[in-house]
């Protein structure tokens, strides 16, 4: 504290910070332990796997090792194909989600921190079959029906599950793969295209209607702005591991992009992924500017919070009573586990 002012000091502001983003993070994960039911599931409106294949990893990351591994249970129960796939059923489920090797890539982070490494394995070696190894990219989607293009989103995710698993090949062949795609946009501060051709470079020529999973855009409705924030956590968590100064580099330039899309890149209802890398940024760099940041990300987050525990998209749900059960689950989950994360970077950049 300081004397002449009364206000906090930078260390002890930071203290604080890391001990709210604790605080909240388990209030998140008791509200999904008073939803769960005797199954493992969240009963009926959560969507099917939509609106649990997150909740095991923050179960694992909060130690409610019995809810996480009932809820995987009951996923694997419902789900789980013999060649470690996890599928949805339900066809309208799956034509709405379009990125299933996502979700393959939660739970098998999940499974992993929950002590189960023969379905953790099992899941993830399903999930280094689509990749490319020319480029380095993870398919978003593998259905039959799907053409074999690698994407952001699931690269940087598949590449922080192969770290945690110490795929440390894998894992930096993903972040070439980062790397190489940020390098390749024609206009980077327009549009950021996120999904990768191997024959041709960045996807430029796409359905309208999903214009959204292909590329960001200024002035877009909902822009997957999280998952350039994913690239950012992705890339600051391997310069952590290897300590390769490109990949420091590389994060820190992802950051440039998301600020210039403007403010709103950091007040995006996922960006939980955006803060937990920049607190890997903060810890690594001990830059202030990354402090600022952060701070500004999760208080708009903590503002998303309701009493219970729980998180609401008000843009996206104005009336609280309309979210989905399901959405409610999945942004409770993930934003458990990246605010328990955040919560330990900032304590080691304090000391």
């Amino acid at each position: 504290m300081d004397s002449s002012s009364g206000t906090p000091s930078p260390l002890e502001a930071w203290a604080a910070l890391a001990a709210d983003c604790a605080y909240r993070a388990k209030r998140g994960v008791d509200w999904l332990k008073e939803g769960q039911r005797d199954d493992g599931s969240y009963g009926v409106g959560a969507q099917g796997l939509r609106g649990h294949y997150k909740s095991p990893l923050a179960f694992a990351k909060l130690g409610e090792i019995t809810s996480g591994n009932n809820c995987l249970h009951w996923i694997k129960k419902h789900y789980l194909r013999p060649d470690g796939h996890f599928e949805e059923p339900d066809p309208k489920l799956r034509a709405d989600r379009q990125c299933d090797l996502y979700e393959d890539l939660w739970l098998a982070w999940g499974a992993l921190r929950l002590g189960d490494q023969t379905s953790a394995r099992r899941t993830l070696d399903f999930a280094q079959q689509h990749r490319d190894p020319e480029s380095g990219g993870f398919q978003d989607c593998v259905t039959a029906e799907a053409a074999k293009l690698y994407d952001l989103r699931s690269t940087a995710l598949g590449g922080l599950v192969s770290l945690d698993f110490g795929d440390l090949e894998i894992a930096n062949a993903a972040a070439q793969f980062v790397v190489d795609l940020l390098a390749a946009q024609p206009k980077v501060l327009d549009e950021y295209y996120l999904v990768w051709d191997p024959q041709g470079g960045p996807v430029t020529s796409f359905p309208h209607e999903r214009e959204r999973l292909f590329v960001i855009r200024a002035h877009q409705e909902h822009p997957l702005h999280y998952a350039l924030g994913l690239a950012v956590a992705f890339l600051g968590q391997l310069y952590s591991a290897t300590c390769q100064e490109r990949y420091l580099i590389a994060a820190e330039e992802y950051v440039r992009v998301l600020q210039g899309y403007g403010p709103s890149s950091f007040t995006h209802h996922y960006s939980g992924k955006l803060a937990w890398g920049l607190s890997l940024l903060l810890r690594v760099t001990g830059n202030d500017e990354y402090a600022a940041m952060l701070q500004q990300v999760v208080s708009y987050l903590a503002g998303l919070q309701s009493l219970a525990g729980d998180w609401w998209i008000e843009r996206l749900f104005p009336n609280r009573k309309t979210q989905p059960l399901g959405v409610t689950t999945d942004m409770t989950a993930e934003y458990a586990v990246w605010l328990t994360r955040i919560a330990r970077e900032v304590r080691a950049a304090v000391g």
